[in-house]
């Protein structure tokens, strides 16, 4: 089973975000909940 990184990153708008030239990464944490796109 393969996933589509891109694909699921466009979901999550916070992803988009580069920091220190690095781009963000989601560390999954049962205290955090990222909206998709599709939340708003």
């Amino acid at each position: 089973m393969s996933f589509d990184v891109a694909a699921i990153r466009e979901q999550f708008p916070i992803l988009k975000r580069v920091i220190d030239g690095n781009p963000l990464i989601y560390l999954d944490n049962a205290a955090y909940n990222a909206k998709t796109a599709m939340c708003d």
